[in-house]
């Protein structure tokens, strides 16, 4: 079973909805879906319509809890979540599977696990 990854904050939670959301349509089998989090969307819940899909197997989420200050973030076009991928070891340490990460705004119009 394929694994994907998303990691995104409050300011995407639709955008990362909406590219699981296009994952799951154009896959032909069940999948797990891995998402790291942070605490400014502890409040946020997956839509029913994501969370009951045909083709998802498992939607785990990874809550995050970074005390640092990351370089020149508030003066970039990027967030602090950008720099979760930096901490996946640590958020996977006891995990021995191959997981493919995609960001938060893409949109899957074909079956992406053709191209693996």
């Amino acid at each position: 079973m394929l694994n994907f990854l998303y990691a995104f904050d409050e300011n995407y939670n639709i955008q990362g909805c909406v590219s699981m959301f296009s994952l799951l349509e154009n896959v032909e089998e069940k999948i797990n879906i891995y998402v790291i989090k942070d605490q400014s969307s502890s409040t946020f819940s997956f839509p029913k319509k994501l969370q009951n899909h045909k083709n998802l197997n498992n939607l785990v989420v990874k809550n995050i809890q970074v005390n640092e200050e990351f370089y020149n973030v508030k003066l970039a076009h990027v967030s602090q979540a950008t720099f979760y991928r930096l901490y996946l070891s640590s958020l996977f340490e006891k995990e021995d599977f191959n997981i493919i990460y995609l960001d938060s705004d893409i949109v899957c119009v074909s079956n992406p696990i053709k191209k693996f």
